[in-house]
């Protein structure tokens, strides 16, 4: 087993960054040779994301990760994503979430890993989570899964608060999240509709704006493009079955 510290420019960032890689390079004695056989292809990925006010070893360090790369053969990489959710944050000019594209790329040219997106899964906890959730549903040219543990969506309770400081529980205060623009239902601050989902490839439409006026209309939902009532099967809509079948 590889355990590696090392470092690598990130051109998102613009500086050098540190992450962790566990790499199951061993080859054990008296294996059988099917088991053999695919230890010696391309190593299946599992990028794991630490929680706010981590760092890029914590999986390493609290948790049994290193002994189940060794039994199932997988490789792990773990980068550090300081306090910045895993999201570009364009306003700092500190784009984390091409940083996570970077560290596939990076362990993909460094360690003998599989380039197959099926053989690449992102995870992570509570802040991890949350750019799991981002990152694995915008990007799924690289990730064919996702594994969000107590992922730090943001709550009610949270956007509710006028400060965190008397909440120890409350790690991010709620103008952190207004910063790096982490959405809370499907309106924005100004009562305007967001693009709906984490995806940002659906959309919400509550009014239209007629002589510069905001003008309320029937909800319509959109999906790259696409009304939602377009994309339902016609034989969903003149359904005919009693009420009680439908139950």
């Amino acid at each position: 087993m590889a355990v590696l510290r090392t470092t690598f420019f990130s051109n998102s960032l613009r500086r050098l960054k540190e992450m962790t890689a566990i790499v199951p390079v061993e080859r054990a004695a008296g294996i059988p040779e099917e088991l053999r056989a695919k230890s010696d292809s391309p190593m299946k990925t599992v990028m794991l994301l630490h929680g706010y006010s981590g760092t890029h070893s914590d999986w390493l360090y609290g948790s049994r990760i290193e002994q189940l790369a060794m039994k199932y053969h997988i490789a792990v990489l773990c980068p550090s994503g300081e306090n910045g959710f895993y999201v570009d944050d364009r306003k700092r000019d500190a784009l984390y979430e091409q940083l996570l594209c970077e560290v596939i790329d990076f362990g993909r040219r460094v360690f003998p890993l599989s380039c197959k997106r099926e053989d690449t899964i992102i995870g992570g906890f509570s802040m991890g989570g949350y750019g799991a959730l981002i990152n694995g549903f915008k990007h799924p040219e690289l990730f064919g899964g996702v594994i969000a543990l107590s992922a730090a969506a943001i709550t009610d309770d949270l956007a509710k608060m006028d400060s965190y400081e008397d909440n120890p529980a409350a790690m991010a205060s709620p103008s952190y999240y207004e910063h790096i623009d982490v959405k809370r239902g499907l309106r924005n601050a100004d009562g305007t509709g967001v693009m709906a989902g984490i995806t940002q490839i659906g959309n919400v439409q509550g009014y239209y704006i007629q002589d510069g006026e905001r003008v309320p209309m029937e909800g319509r939902l959109i999906y790259r493009g696409i009304s939602i009532e377009d994309l339902i099967p016609l034989s969903y809509t003149h359904l005919t079955l009693p009420r009680s079948d439908l139950v």
